[in-house]
């Protein structure tokens, strides 16, 4: 395409298709007939056709549309396809990927290999993306191409659809993207493909839709038990692979794990008990696990890992409710400090109360240091010289030898040269051509020469020194013992030195250190209830705020009755905690006329689900921060018109996020931008669980099923088609 010619962008509608019987879509471009195999959208974008695109970008004017050649790159396709023009955001997001840009989001990983300002994919050889794959059982992901056909590896993976990333998705930073499960329970094994939105798992009773629930709070750190192995199997494997921001990374940094825009977490247990963590593909403590968790996935419902029930999420939730997430990171820093300096004090001061013997000690060390003076390229020198002394026989026997051999021995090297040198002197005489042959003689001679000239140095410069290797050894073995006691290095006792060094200066002014430790230990504490104060203000000031926000959220969601306050109560500032001067706690009276009491003593899975949602719902409006939440019983004891603002508060509050959610009701479901179903098959005799997703007709039929039973008649497939569309998912 010229510069300065106009461009037509065409959206193509294909009819929904789904499981393996997906094909691919073609991306042409002008010009090139065979055209290149890009993936479909992501499921779950309700701004966007559902089904595939065709993307093209193609010069207006120079080409006829009746010309036959261009009639022939487009082959007719099954079904036909309705063509429309695109709004125009959507235009300009197509045209900037095409163009390799992307707007002014960054690519996904797959896109990040097309070159700018190309807007197709380079003819000839096909590109490739290869799953990241862990040890041992990490995530054994399909294999995408473009130009050739996918391939599921891994078990019974193929129940469970996977569908490619869809580049033009909204790149959330804390993202589930994949989730493997392998020997859980009845899972033998299932790999899902996620994304933003809304996801919801259905099935019957038993089907092992929980059972994903269980491996999500494995990966997020919760208790393993032997009981979830399944028999027979070598281990339990759970794998993710997150998408992750800052404060993510900072847990990796404090763990000192790498860390990278996309994380890799596997667990795995064995049927004696034994666990693994890997963070990408590297050992972990299952603490850094937790630490990761608590920041990538939230888990409510029948699992124990609820996050309103932990001893620090009321101050949590309140803080992200009060925007406070500043002043939090004041407190944090200024705790951090003054637990140094205070540190630092208490240290000197206890080194007051035994202060000559520390001296003493202090003193020998440094002695002792000194006396050994290391120095790595000293002790390197003196090894070589030890060498040398050790063999001085050997090495000047090994001088005369060459000397002899290159010119001072009968028949030497030197005297073989002189006679070629003649030999070819003579040859010149009668073929001048030859001269050549007595220069290069001559050059052989001169570094023979500079060779015995080297020999005799060896030769006469080696002798025995009883006296200087003595001394040698008895040098290198203080730095030895100075390395063994200080080191392991002597650079480490070098650094060793300074420190004892600056501690005897301390102790020997020991009231002025003494001093200069309390300014600092009092000007740090100041600081932490400056900062502790400031985020003490904003807390009591939200408190009543969140309350009435909670309690409102309640009402659409079957708890009209039920009230739910936040209490702060101060706290002594005598030590420093990095969440301030407070505590929090989260009071619930689901009933009239019981009393207020905390989440783990009143609620239920079902009603601590809805209250989660309630306050996630607002702690969003209001910017919190965004894991990936899963809620299992949320659509407890509910139907109807609540289960209806059930379903649209799940959807709201997935936007811009993730919400996954395992539900027996179908107006959930049909607001869901992806749905799953689990069920049990038999397999030699075994029973296991398969997941897959659902489209078309099977994504009818099953909410159908929820609302009819086995037996569906055709009111609750048109029941089920309806509730479809109204949720745009029809």
């Amino acid at each position: 395409m010229g510069p300065g010619e106009a461009a037509s962008l065409v959206l193509a509608d294909v009819r929904p298709l789904s499981g393996r019987s997906q094909r691919p879509t073609r991306h042409e471009s002008p010009g090139d007939a065979r055209g290149a195999r890009v993936p479909p959208l992501r499921a779950g974008r309700p701004d966007l056709p559902r089904g595939r695109v065709l993307v093209r970008l193609q010069p207006v004017g120079r080409q006829r549309r009746d010309d036959p050649s261009q009639r022939a790159d487009r082959r007719p396709r099954r079904g036909g396809h309705r063509r429309r023009r695109v709004d125009l955001g959507l235009r300009q997001h197509l045209l900037a990927l095409a163009r390799g840009r992307g707007h002014s989001r960054r690519l996904p990983r797959e896109d990040r290999h097309r070159r700018p300002g190309a807007h197709h994919l380079p003819r000839g050889r096909p590109l490739r993306r290869h799953d990241r794959r862990g040890r041992d059982g990490g995530i054994d992901g399909s294999r995408l191409e473009t130009g050739g056909r996918r391939r599921d590896r891994g078990g019974d993976s193929g129940e469970a659809h996977r569908p490619e990333k869809d580049p033009l998705a909204v790149h959330n930073r804390r993202v589930l993207r994949r989730l493997t499960v392998r020997n859980l329970a009845i899972v033998e094994d299932i790999g899902l493909e996620l994304g933003p939105g809304l996801t919801v798992i259905s099935g019957e009773t038993g089907a092992g839709k929980s059972i994903l629930v269980d491996a999500l709070a494995l990966l997020a750190g919760g208790r393993g038990s032997v009981d979830l192995v399944r028999r027979g199997s070598e281990r339990l494997v759970v794998a993710g692979e997150f998408d992750c921001d800052r404060t993510v990374r900072d847990v990796l940094e404090d763990a000192g794990l790498p860390c990278s825009e996309t994380l890799l977490v596997r667990r795995e247990l064995s049927p004696d008990g034994r666990g693994r963590v890997f963070v990408d593909d590297q050992p972990a403590a299952v603490r850094t696990l937790t630490r990761l968790g608590d920041r990538l996935v939230s888990i409510q419902g029948q699992s124990s890992e609820r996050d309103l029930v932990d001893a620090d999420a009321p101050l949590d939730l309140l803080d992200e409710f009060a925007g406070a997430s500043t002043e939090r990171g004041n407190v944090a820093d200024a705790a951090r400090a003054w637990s140094a300096a205070r540190d630092a004090l208490v240290q000197l001061e206890a080194s007051r109360r035994d202060r000559s013997a520390r001296l003493e000690t202090i003193e020998f060390q440094i002695r002792e240091i000194e006396a050994a003076a290391p120095d790595e390229k000293e002790a390197e020198e003196l090894s070589i010289e030890r060498e040398r002394l050790l063999h001085a026989d050997r090495i000047r026997l090994a001088g005369e030898t060459a000397l002899a051999a290159l010119s001072e021995g009968e028949a030497s090297a030197a005297d073989r040269l002189g006679e070629a040198s003649r030999a070819f002197a003579d040859l010149a005489a009668i073929d001048p051509r030859e001269t050549a042959r007595v220069d290069e003689i001559e050059d052989v001679k001169r570094r023979v020469s500079d060779l015995a000239a080297a020999a005799r140095d060896v030769a006469a410069g080696i002798e025995s020194d009883p006296d200087r290797l003595t001394a040698i050894e008895s040098h290198l073995e203080k730095l030895s013992r100075v390395r063994r006691k200080y080191g392991p290095t002597l650079a480490d006792v070098r650094g060793l030195l300074e420190k004892l060094t600056a501690e005897r200066n301390d102790l020997a002014n020991i009231e002025d250190a003494l001093d200069r430790r309390q300014r600092e230990e009092s000007g740090t504490k100041d600081a932490y209830r400056t900062a502790a104060l400031a985020l003490s203000a904003k807390r009591l000031e939200a408190a009543p705020r969140f309350s009435a926000a909670v309690a409102k959220e309640l009402g659409g969601l079957a708890l009209e009755k039920a009230r739910f306050r936040v209490t702060v109560t101060s706290m002594d500032g005598d030590a420093p905690r990095r969440s301030g001067l407070e505590t929090a706690a989260l009071l619930f009276q689901p009933n009239p006329g019981e009393p207020e009491m905390p989440l783990d003593r009143v609620a239920s899975g079902g009603e601590l689900s809805r209250l989660q949602l309630a306050v996630q719902s607002v702690a969003a409006a209001r910017g919190g921060r965004r894991r990936t939440l899963v809620f299992d019983e949320v659509d407890s004891g509910i139907g109807g018109r609540t289960a209806e603002s059930v379903g649209k508060k799940l959807r709201a509050l997935a936007r811009g996020g993730q919400v996954l959610c395992v539900t027996h009701v179908p107006q959930i479901a049909a607001l869901a931008d992806r749905h799953f179903l689990a069920e049990k098959k038999e397999r030699k005799g075994r029973t296991i669980a398969a997941v897959r997703l659902l489209e078309g007709r099977e994504r009818v039929d099953e909410i159908a099923r929820m609302l009819a039973g086995e037996k569906v008649p055709d009111t609750a497939l048109r029941h089920a088609r309806e509730l479809l569309a109204q949720a745009g998912n029809a």
